[in-house]
């Protein structure tokens, strides 16, 4: 990538949602908040991983399909376009069941529609926020710290 993050939306989620999302297993992101922003978002994946969640055999048996094999954290991992974003009570019964094993989309609950997915090679350690937030210069994290392990530059 040439062209800088700084200034690109993003949106801080836990692993493996991260990865799921930017592997094209996940296309849909669901939350309690709906969002008016459509547009390209940059996937970032918090410190957290729910690795609870990565035991279940139904997940690992996805996450091995997928050909996953890590789930960095601390960084930016690829980028989707947020292209719409639905309260989950008017499809969720639509959904696959790829889906409904990895969103929730209990009653009440939004959709967001996460398109044209791309896991980058090298994630960028960088800093997250809660919401949607815009990636500033002080969040990278500059030289060999972070969650990738990797020397940052500014893409």
């Amino acid at each position: 990538m040439g062209e800088s993050i700084i200034g690109q939306r993003a949106i801080s989620l836990i692993q493996p949602w991260a990865t799921l999302i930017v592997a094209g297993v996940k296309r849909f992101e669901t939350h309690a908040w709906g969002t008016s922003y459509r547009g390209p978002l940059l996937i970032h994946a918090s410190k957290t991983i729910d690795n609870h969640y990565l035991g279940r055999p139904d997940v690992a048996a996805l996450v091995l399909k997928a050909g996953i094999s890590s789930f960095p954290t601390g960084a930016i991992v690829g980028q989707a376009t947020l292209s719409g974003c639905v309260r989950t009570d008017e499809f969720a019964d639509l959904v696959s069941d790829t889906e409904l094993l990895v969103g929730d989309f209990e009653t009440g609950r939004f959709a967001w529609a996460m398109r044209e997915p791309r896991q980058w090679e090298r994630p960028v350690a960088c800093r997250g926020h809660l919401k949607i937030w815009t990636v500033k210069d002080a969040d990278l994290i500059h030289g060999n710290r972070g969650g990738t392990g990797q020397k940052v530059a500014k893409r």
